[in-house]
């Protein structure tokens, strides 16, 4: 009877090692899903977190633009750095909403500020900031009395804006402590802002306006005219 050789004696099976596929030794692999035999973090189940491109609003808004509205408004106003007050929009509304601008608006030379906030009550730190309330949206429909027309739009988040003004005055411009006027304008209709000129004489130059950009509408303009902030629709009769 055979007896069969021990263990020791029998021949070890050769240990096979399978090395894994790079490109420079593909082994029967396509190359296009191959590394090139670095070392590469896999993200499989942790991907990178994804950050929506930046509107315009945060690109152009100073840092201490709250600040200063507080400064100069009081606390009760917040700088509308979103279009949306809560609503979420089928589209995308952030890469042109812009909440600030700058621009000559009353012809002084001297730079000036347009800030859209927000605020409940704005009558009610006017004194105290020496700002003034104004309505030419209403004022130019025939009805503009800001004590009373001011809150109308407190219930909409899409035209609840409050457009803040401050003219500038010396070196700092709208940043002076002390400007040379400041105004808080109310229900006006927008869904964007935006700069545009006006013409207010015939023989004279194109004034600054604050253009009033609407998706349903021509849109409107307002301006100075060297005492007060007026309303013009673009789609009226001779505008």
């Amino acid at each position: 009877m055979a007896q069969t050789p021990p263990a020791s004696s029998q021949s070890a099976s050769p240990k096979s090692t399978q090395k894994i596929p790079t490109k420079d030794d593909p082994q029967g692999y396509s190359k296009d899903v191959l590394d090139d035999g670095t070392k590469t973090k896999m993200t499989l189940g942790s991907p990178p977190t994804y950050t929506p491109p930046r509107g315009n609003a945060d690109k152009k808004m100073p840092d201490d633009l709250q600040e200063i509205v507080k400064a100069q408004f009081g606390p009760d106003f917040k700088v509308a750095a979103e279009k949306s007050n809560g609503l979420k929009y089928l589209k995308p509304q952030a890469d042109t909403w812009v909440p600030f601008l700058v621009a000559d608006l009353d012809g002084d030379g001297i730079e000036d500020a347009i800030i859209v906030t927000r605020c409940a009550k704005p009558m009610a730190r006017a004194v105290d900031f020496n700002y003034t309330v104004v309505d030419p949206y209403f004022s130019a429909n025939g009805f503009g009395d800001p004590k009373i027309t001011a809150t109308m739009n407190n219930d909409d988040p899409n035209q609840n804006f409050i457009v803040l003004i401050i003219h500038g005055a010396g070196a700092e411009a709208w940043r002076s402590p002390k400007p040379k006027s400041k105004f808080a304008i109310v229900n006006l209709p927008f869904d964007s802002l935006g700069i545009t000129h006006v013409v207010l004489k015939k023989k004279g130059p194109p004034a600054t306006a604050l253009a009033l950009d609407e998706v349903e509408s021509s849109g409107s303009v307002v301006f100075w005219d060297g005492k007060k902030y007026k309303w013009r629709d673009l789609g009226g009769v001779g505008n």
